[in-house]
């Protein structure tokens, strides 16, 4: 297939001012692929404009932004307390708050990277959950309201108080649905690809001068918060989570869907169980809204099977099968990873050109990609494209299980699509909001793994340790390292180029 030469995202000649038909084209070059992309300066052409025949909706006025209904005393700032607020979902709404002028306080377990931006916006934090961190300091006032995590248990001691005292407590699902309600909401689900669909969906329509507002569930380089865009325009991207129902609450103006398959195991029983939610969140699509489903994928596809046996969401005014075959070219250039490079042992520094949800970084002839892969899917498909990319190097995963439930429902596949590496380390389980039996551990899953060499180290800083023995003993070997996971493996690469750097005297 040829291609067309590359043309600026800032280009508008190469998409139809039709918003929606902005938005399709969007997701066709960035969200149908099995691939990472490079979000810095992405490269998109398309041979052709495609003009597709829509139902024109009526415009509305602009809304201002969501004014939460219980919060009405203007005599003095509302307070907001954000109980998680170190994850990726709270602490983009916890930022949000205090754009729109709230007193924000927040707690979480332990310090996260985006708490880091949290603390530089004026936000309060607290380290552990305790009733002190929800009374001002001599006992006389309290939060207008609690907004809590979807990690946080019903026993929490700051939701057990608030309660206790009259103070409305909120999930982050309430809390989305109003901040959304007066946006025209472009709703990006799936079960994969959610959060570099809707980061590169909003940073191209930003780049084109749309003056959105998003929220990603993962941290965006390019995103002045890290995982959130604020702006004062009517739409609003945001990826949209399907567990514990969280999306359930939105209505939006265009809902994408990427894919259906069987995930957070410990809520959803089977994929026919993922489906019905799905099914659900399809029928709240607004009145003239639209829907943009990835015709690439059997379980997105089933839904749309659905939506035209009679029972299709009621409200939207057209259906989108967008398929990867619907575009005749294009090129997407990435900066920092060209096979013409050459990478020394000088160069260990963080790349600032990081995606939506890994970063690169340089040490030596040692490539570490981080990722929040926590599903067999994803793991073999970023796999696949580390052996695509970097075919003559040695491929060595580090993967951190998340959540108890899923390694124990999910682990034969799990231990097929690593067996694509050539040297697996897992690791202990990660897991924060499981209560349930542990009938299952990281030392099951690396037994499982026959057709490559596999070991079970419990302890990343152990894992950081074998890492940095091994490239030391021959430091000219070409390896590539990947960590994959959703808890705190994404510290691995950072503490081994700091040991590298000790071991090799680098300065």
């Amino acid at each position: 297939m040829s291609t067309s030469p590359a043309t600026s995202v800032s280009d508008s000649r190469y998409f139809q001012p039709n918003f929606l038909e902005k938005v399709k084209i969007i997701v066709h070059l960035t969200g149908l692929r099995h691939k990472n992309t490079v979000l810095e300066k992405c490269i998109l052409a398309s041979k052709k404009n495609r003009r597709i025949s829509l139902i024109k909706t009526r415009a509305t006025k602009r809304e201002q932004h969501c004014n939460i209904e219980h919060l009405k005393d203007r005599n003095q700032q509302n307070w907001v307390h954000f109980v998680g607020v170190g994850g990726c979902g709270l602490s983009a709404l916890a930022l949000i708050a205090v754009k729109q002028g709230f007193e924000v306080s927040g707690s979480d377990r332990k310090w996260s990277s985006f708490m880091d931006g949290l603390q530089q916006a004026g936000v309060r934090l607290h380290i552990g959950h305790s009733t002190l961190n929800i009374q001002s300091e001599n006992g006389s006032r309290f939060p207008n309201c609690i907004v809590v995590s979807s990690a946080i248990s019903e026993d929490n001691a700051e939701v057990l108080h608030a309660k206790s005292i009259g103070i409305p407590v909120y999930k982050r699902d309430y809390w989305l649905a109003k901040l959304t309600e007066n946006h025209k909401l472009i709703a990006v689900s799936g079960t994969h690809g959610k959060s570099t669909t809707s980061a590169l969906l909003a940073y191209v329509l930003k780049s084109m001068g749309d003056d959105l507002m998003a929220v990603v569930g993962a941290y965006v380089s390019q995103f002045p918060g890290g995982n959130v865009i604020w702006g004062d325009g009517p739409h609003f991207v945001l990826e949209a989570d399907e567990y514990d129902g969280c999306f359930l609450g939105l209505s939006p103006y265009i809902a994408v869907l990427t894919n259906v398959e069987w995930e957070h195991v410990d809520f959803f029983q089977d994929e026919e169980a993922v489906k019905t939610f799905f099914r659900r969140f399809l029928k709240r699509i607004r009145v003239g809204g639209h829907l943009i489903i990835c015709g690439d994928d059997v379980g997105a596809r089933s839904l749309l099977d659905y939506t035209s046996e009679g029972s299709k969401p009621e409200h939207a005014s057209g259906t989108m099968l967008v398929t990867s075959s619907d575009v005749d070219g294009y090129n997407i250039i990435t900066y920092g990873i060209s096979s013409t490079n050459e990478w020394h042992a000088s160069s260990i520094c963080p790349n600032s050109k990081g995606g939506s949800d890994y970063v690169l970084v340089i040490a030596t002839v040692t490539v570490l990609l981080q990722g929040q892969r926590q599903h067999p899917t994803e793991v073999y498909f970023v796999l696949q494209a580390a052996r695509q990319r970097f075919p003559s190097m040695r491929l060595v995963v580090v993967f951190q299980p998340h959540t108890y439930s899923r390694l124990a429902a999910l682990k034969d596949d799990f231990a097929v699509a690593l067996s694509h590496a050539d040297h697996v380390v897992v690791t202990a389980v990660y897991s924060v909001r499981e209560a349930g039996p542990r009938n299952v551990c990281g030392k099951d899953l690396a037994t499982s793994i026959i057709s490559s060499p596999s070991e079970y180290i419990p302890s990343l800083d152990d894992v950081v340790d074998k890492l940095a023995l091994e490239i030391c003993k021959d430091p000219l070997r070409e390896i590539v390292i990947l960590t994959l996971g959703a808890g705190d493996v994404n510290t691995v690469g950072p503490k081994l180029l700091h040991e590298l750097q000790k071991r090799l005297c680098i300065t």
